[in-house]
């Protein structure tokens, strides 16, 4: 059988028939053998279809054809012994070599393309299918058998995607989550925890149907902070492994949360309203950059102002924190939504989507988009962190690097351009969170020149178009314009890092105004000072901020 990526029309019937190979060549052994004591599993989600070249292997993210006559009839002989049970030499015991070439090919391709995994032979036997008849066992991964056939559509689910479902879905169970909250969307969380299996679970607000699901669960309600007047601290959510934060004043909580420092273990996911917008995330943990300060500073810089201003306001305590909290469906599909996020946060099935990112939803069309929360580096907490855990600087270059400017010729190859492009501005250019909001140059005449502006906000609610040309493309515009806008990004609002007489970064020498071509002869001693690196030596000075900041 050949291989062929899908969509790809259907080749002529090329195969031979399962029983003698084609061609003098030699029946491949090789790739059987280093197959054999695999125990190929195939994705739950995998369809294969006949066509009239062979048969299409295909799930919701691509596909591949395999090309043969008989291609489609040994894949219905096959795929359905595909469970992880066996050794693929145990499931082709009495084939020829011809038989055996076929069922290396496909289990290879399998492999190759995701739709299969090879199963440890310690899983083989306690592995969940669900539905379909197999239930987990209890054994290493402590699930007491009840308790493996009541949740094994989860630890199925958790076998879809990855190995150990046992024993993830184990850690899940004794996860203890704090749902801090006393709205529809804390009490739907907590529902959507102990019906997917968390055992340990901790409410402000009793809820009768959480307590009697729970109760018929095998799991635990607690009441965290019962009768306080104050929010729930850290020493009473001691021992939670997660806290989620919802409900009227989940800015305000989740910031003094923050303000008080993540304990080491434990992750925070908020679940808050800005404006019109629910937003869920970012999560939150001891090490982790992107926090919900930075959130709101890029927000009001991108969006709304006004409301981050009131935002900020509550977490401050000056004034009452908002009475608005979700109800009614949205609320249940947020609550759902965040209690999926704990689940796939714990087990690892799936990669959680608040980790380094926020979920935005529109209330009013429910539209719903990812994007990326860079720290901010006027958020004191990230910043920080950000000194403490990233690289080291880098290396001067040796020599000065001149700009490059395209050639007729070069320009017509921009595919590496276009490519740096692409990556820059997925991981900058977003209208909420981004650092930059987006491109404005849609409707701009690109002849003769191709012009790009960008827009930047600077603080204060002011944002500005900043605006590049290029002689050859539109990419090559948009560059020009991202490097000018960080340019006055980091101007206006990145802070300056100071350097004293005393400090650690002390300079070797000290350059004055008068020393500088830019000085102003006023003869003003400077009141800040920065250091700087010198372009022809290399060598580091201390020179007045304003010399960098005019």
């Amino acid at each position: 059988m050949a291989e062929s990526a899908a969509p790809a029309p259907a080749a002529p019937a090329t195969g031979s028939a399962p029983t003698a190979p084609t061609g003098s060549a030699p029946a491949p052994t090789g790739a059987f053998d280093a197959l054999a004591a695999t125990r190929p599993r195939i994705r739950r989600d995998v369809l294969f279809t006949e066509t009239p070249g062979g048969v299409l292997f295909h799930n919701a993210d691509g596909g591949f054809h395999l090309t043969g006559r008989t291609a489609y009839r040994f894949a219905s002989l096959v795929v359905p012994h595909l469970t992880g049970h066996h050794r693929l030499d145990e499931l082709c015991a009495g084939f020829g070599p011809a038989q055996r070439a076929m069922a290396a090919e496909l289990v290879k391709t399998l492999y190759a393309r995701g739709f299969a995994r090879d199963i440890p032979a310690t899983e083989s036997t306690t592995s969940t299918t669900g539905a379909e008849g197999t239930t987990g066992a209890s054994g290493d991964n402590g699930l007491p058998e009840d308790i493996a056939e009541r949740f094994a559509a989860q630890i199925a689910y958790v076998d879809h995607y990855t190995d150990g479902a046992p024993a993830r879905f184990a850690r899940y169970r004794a996860t203890r989550v704090a749902v801090l909250g006393d709205d529809e969307t804390a009490r739907w969380c907590a529902l959507s925890l102990v019906r997917n299996g968390c055992a340990r679970i901790g409410t402000t607000t009793a809820h009768d149907d959480v307590t009697a699901e729970a109760a018929g669960a095998g799991a635990r309600i607690e009441t965290i902070n019962a009768g306080a007047e104050v929010d729930a601290g850290w020493p009473e959510l001691a021992g939670y492994d997660v806290v989620v934060v919802t409900g009227a004043g989940a800015g305000a909580r989740t910031h003094a949360l923050l303000a008080a420092g993540v304990p080491e273990g434990v992750t925070v996911i908020p679940a808050w309203i800005f404006g019109r917008r629910l937003i869920v995330g970012p999560l939150a943990t001891a090490a982790s950059t992107g926090c919900w300060s930075c959130a709101l500073l890029r927000l009001g810089a991108n969006v709304d102002a006004g409301t981050a201003a009131t935002l900020w306001s509550e977490a401050a305590g000056a004034v009452p924190v908002s009475g608005d909290a979700l109800a009614g469906p949205v609320a249940a599909m947020v609550g759902n939504l965040v209690g999926y996020e704990i689940f796939r946060l714990t087990t690892g099935a799936l990669p959680a989507e608040t980790a380094g990112q926020l979920l935005v939803q529109d209330l009013e069309s429910l539209d719903v988009m990812a994007e990326p929360v860079h720290p901010h580096p006027r958020c004191t907490r990230c910043a920080a962190l950000t000194a403490a855990q990233g690289p080291a600087p880098a290396a001067l270059p040796d020599a000065l690097a001149l700009p490059v400017t395209p050639t007729v010729e070069t320009a017509r190859d921009a595919e590496a351009l276009v490519e740096e492009l692409n990556r820059i501005s997925t991981a900058l250019v977003r209208p909420y969170t981004g650092v930059f909001g987006r491109y404005d140059d849609e409707e701009l005449t690109q002849t003769p020149l191709k012009l790009s502006r960008v827009e930047v906000a600077l603080g204060g609610g002011v944002r500005r178009r900043i605006a590049a040309f290029d002689v050859h493309h539109l990419a090559g515009a948009r560059m020009r314009a991202l490097y000018a806008a960080a340019e006055a990004y980091v101007e206006h609002v990145v802070p300056l890092a100071e350097a004293g007489q005393d400090g650690p970064r002390q300079a070797v020498r000290t350059l004055g105004p008068a020393d500088l071509t830019t000085g102003g002869g006023t003869g003003a001693e400077p009141t800040a000072w920065a250091v700087a690196t010198s372009l022809i030596s290399k060598e580091p000075v201390r020179v007045p901020a304003a010399a960098l900041r005019p």
